[in-house]
């Protein structure tokens, strides 16, 4: 069960897309990654779709971030400014760069 708040889920379709994206790639046929065993192959695809994910999730989250929710009250007519809240798991968007490099890292590593 997938729990998430505003753009949050963005974090688990953006790795998906990734992942598919990082299984081309390994399996393009880069003199590389020609010679790798089903497990390793499969820990570079995991381990790109989670480094990428993290470039694009940080980009997302610094958007989101910058860019402020508008509500207007109805009683009063004032505009305020509302930070938005993007979170997946309880985990807040700028945090899973982390989380997702780290992965990334010890998948590679």
């Amino acid at each position: 069960m997938l729990i998430w708040r505003g753009w949050g889920i963005a974090v688990f379709f953006l790795w998906l897309l990734w992942l598919a994206g990082a299984g081309i790639i390994v399996a393009s046929g880069i003199p590389y990654f020609d010679g790798l065993s089903g497990d390793l192959s499969m820990q570079w695809v995991v381990g790109l779709a989670c480094i990428f994910d993290a470039g694009t999730v940080l980009l997302l989250s610094r958007y989101r971030a910058s860019h402020p929710k508008r509500v207007s009250d109805a009683a009063s007519g004032q505009t305020f400014l509302v930070a938005r809240v993007d979170d997946l798991f309880y985990v807040p968007m700028r945090w899973w760069t982390w989380i997702l490099l780290v992965l990334g890292v010890v998948q590679l590593g």
